[in-house]
């Protein structure tokens, strides 16, 4: 993660510039000002986490059928053994 310096003001009010997140190679931008009002850039957010849900539910359905066919295998495995024991 990468900040830039807080710069302290004379009156003892610290302000920080951008605040930048590497995130699975995603920049998000964020405007801190920590004075009384608090206030963020969210304008990209919604596209992010909609991307992000999306790869999420990819690579779940893909987790999903490999463990299927994984149990396939397995219970072929066990059937053919028992098949050669008997």
């Amino acid at each position: 993660m990468t900040t830039t310096e807080p710069a302290v003001i004379a009156e003892g009010e610290m302000m920080c510039g951008e605040v930048i997140k590497d995130n699975n190679n995603i920049n998000t931008i964020r405007k801190v000002d920590l004075g009384p009002d608090i206030d963020f850039d969210t304008s990209s957010m919604n596209s992010q986490i909609s991307q992000r849900l999306d790869t999420t539910t990819d690579r779940l359905r893909v987790i999903t059928q490999v463990l299927a066919d994984l149990a396939v295998d397995i219970h072929a495995f066990e059937d053919r053994q028992c098949a050669i024991v008997i």
